[in-house]
């Protein structure tokens, strides 16, 4: 009876033969690969938004802050922009 209310992981690649970009057998690489771009974009949008307003507020706390995040969100649309290439490759 403990067997069937037993809690097993919801994926598991063991016994799957790997087949490169396609994922697994059973398992596609694709849909989590998708994902990721889609944060980074957003990320960068949150990112320059929070650069505009401290550039035009003066940045009198931190004067560097503006800066750093246009520098971050750049990176993080460049890492967005390797991830939909990864995307769009495996699938």
């Amino acid at each position: 009876m403990t067997r069937l209310f037993s809690i097993k992981p919801g994926m598991t690649l063991k016994g799957r033969e790997f087949r490169g970009l396609r994922g697994w057998a059973g398992k596609p690489l694709h849909p989590p690969l998708t994902d990721f771009p889609i944060v980074c974009y957003l990320l960068t949008a949150l990112f320059d938004t929070i650069s505009y307003y401290k550039a035009y507020d003066g940045g009198r706390e931190y004067p560097g802050l503006a800066y750093n995040f246009f520098v971050a969100a750049t990176w993080d649309c460049l890492h967005g922009l390797l991830g939909l290439v990864e995307g769009h490759g495996s699938g």
